[in-house]
């Protein structure tokens, strides 16, 4: 396994275990316990993903060559967008949401990418180990230059990495576009 599958693979772990009491929406009057237990997650995350400090000219200039992919996909879960109305603009509730999407999303990846291995329209390991990859170093941020709105973003980054990978997956099995 490539060290950066195991990187991502080490993020989504530590999102999962951010998130593990997700499945419910945030309730703005348990915020305060919830914020810090998304902070812990927020701390992992950026050690994963800021793996040294890099300056935010760099960042710039990676993220201008970055595809769209990186920015958007289509729309998230309910569960997504309901989490999102009632983090009330808390960055580290926020964060939070994206680490829930990030686990739906990756359970989805990882069972369609074992249906089609099956199905012997497998997906090859350098395939995916180069989207791994490529999500890492795209999805990176600087905690000293960018902040908490960086953490928002880098987590944001990797579940529209993660929901455009699903509908490609998605598209290439033909088994359709849809939300759990």
């Amino acid at each position: 396994m490539s060290p950066q599958s195991v990187a991502l693979i080490a993020l989504l772990t530590l999102c999962m275990s951010a998130c593990a009491e997700s499945s419910a929406p945030v309730q703005p009057a348990v915020a305060s316990a919830k914020s810090e237990e998304a902070s812990l997650g927020v701390q992992r995350f950026q050690k994963t993903l800021a793996t040294g400090e890099v300056t935010l000219d760099a960042l710039d200039m990676r993220r201008e060559a970055l595809d769209t992919s990186y920015f958007e996909s289509n729309a998230r879960s309910p569960g997504f967008d309901s989490c999102i109305g009632e983090a009330g603009n808390q960055d580290a509730l926020m964060a939070r949401c994206e680490y829930a999407e990030t686990e739906r999303l990756h359970i989805e990846m990882s069972a369609l990418l074992h249906s089609m291995a099956k199905a012997a329209n497998a997906v090859g390991e350098e395939e995916q180990t180069a989207w791994e990859q490529a999500t890492t170093e795209g999805c990176a941020w600087s905690p000293s230059e960018e902040g908490t709105a960086g953490q928002v973003g880098a987590a944001a980054c990797v579940t529209n990495r993660l929901a455009n990978r699903v509908e490609d997956l998605r598209a290439r099995t033909g088994s359709g576009a849809g939300h759990d």
